[in-house]
C-alpha cells in the first residue's frame, strides 16, 4: 500500500470478496437493484399520500421485473391496493381488494414460511370480511415469528371487529410491547377504540380514538372513528367537530369504502357504528 493511501474499509473488502465469486458477480447487482427499489417503495408507502402510494406501486412493479415472484415485493404491492381502497381513492374499491388478495396469495404461495406474506394475506382477507381465515393467517404469521408486532396488532383488530374485547386488548398490548414506537401504533389504538365501541364502553372508546388521532392526525378515518365514539358517548358537539375535520381531509367517504376497513362480524355492530356517524352528519 502506497504512503498516504487509505487502508481498505469494510465496503471495499466486501467488493473484493464479491469480485472473487462468480456467483456474486452474476447476482449481486440484481439483488442490490431490487433492494434499492423495495426500500424506496417502503419509504413512499409510509408517507400515506395518494402520490406516494402510486410511486410505491411503480417502484414495486419495477422490483418484480428485477426479481420476479419476490414475496416481500408482492406483499407490499398488495398493501398499496388495500391502501387506495381504505382511503376511497377509486370508484371500484372491490376491484382493488381482489387484486390485493391475488397478490397476497401469490406471496404466500411463493414462500409459505414468510411471516409478512401471511400477515398481508390475513389483512387482505379481512377486507372481504373473511374474519376466520384472516385470523388464521395472522396466527400463522405469529407462529413463524412470535415477536411480529404488526401481526399481533392486526389480530387484535380482527378480534375487536369480532366483538372479542378481552382477546383484542391482549393482542394489542402484545403488539405495543413488541414495538412501542411502531408506525402501526395509531392502527392499534384504533383497534382498542373499536373493541371498546363494540363492547359499549363509549368513554373508553373516545379515549383510545383520541390517542389514535394524536398519533396520525393525517389519517381521515381516525376522525370518523373519533366522531362515531363521541357521538355514541353523547358528546355531540365534539363529535360534529371531529366529523368536520373528517370532511376536510376526506370530503367523500362512502359506505362501500367504510366497509372495506371496518369488517364488523355482527351487522348490528356496523349498524350501531353507522348510526352514530349519521347522527353527526355523515352522509355515506
Amino acid at each position: 500500500m502506497a504512503l498516504g493511501e487509505r487502508p481498505p474499509g469494510p465496503i471495499a473488502s466486501i467488493v473484493r470478496c464479491t469480485i472473487s465469486s462468480t456467483r456474486a458477480v452474476n447476482y449481486a447487482p440484481r439483488d442490490i437493484q431490487h433492494w434499492d427499489l423495495l426500500m424506496r417503495a417502503r419509504w413512499n408507502f409510509w408517507r400515506s399520500t395518494a402520490v406516494n402510494n402510486t410511486e410505491a406501486r411503480r417502484l414495486l412493479e419495477q422490483a418484480l421485473v428485477v426479481k420476479p415472484n419476490d414475496s416481500s415485493s408482492l406483499a407490499l404491492l398488495s398493501f398499496t391496493y388495500m391502501s387506495d381502497a381504505w382511503r376511497g381513492r377509486a370508484d371500484d374499491p372491490e376491484r382493488l381488494i381482489r387484486e390485493a388478495n391475488r397478490l397476497a396469495l401469490e406471496a404466500v404461495r411463493n414462500d409459505d414460511h414468510d411471516s409478512h406474506a401471511h400477515f398481508t394475506l390475513g389483512t387482505a382477507l379481512s377486507c372481504i370480511n373473511k374474519l376466520g381465515p384472516a385470523m388464521a393467517e395472522q396466527r400463522r404469521a405469529l407462529d413463524l415469528y412470535p415477536n411480529f408486532a404488526a401481526a399481533a396488532g392486526e389480530l387484535g383488530r380482527l378480534l375487536a371487529f369480532s366483538g372479542r374485547y378481552d382477546e383484542a386488548m391482549e393482542q394489542v398490548r402484545r403488539a405495543v410491547q413488541c414495538s412501542p414506537s411502531d408506525p402501526h401504533l395509531s392502527l392499534w389504538l384504533r383497534s382498542q377504540a373499536i373493541a371498546s365501541f363494540v363492547d359499549g364502553r363509549y368513554d373508553e372508546a373516545v379515549h383510545h380514538a383520541t390517542e389514535a388521532v394524536s398519533k396520525r392526525p393525517d389519517w381521515f378515518f381516525n376522525y370518523h372513528l373519533l366522531a362515531a365514539c363521541q357521538s355514541a358517548a353523547g358528546d355531540i358537539a365534539r363529535a360534529r367537530e371531529a366529523m368536520d375535520e373528517a370532511r376536510r381531509t376526506m370530503p367523500v367517504y362512502s359506505m362501500l369504502t367504510l366497509k372495506v376497513g371496518h369488517p364488523f362480524a355482527d351487522p348490528a355492530h356496523l349498524e350501531r357504528f353507522v348510526t352514530a356517524l349519521r347522527a353527526v352528519g355523515w352522509e355515506g
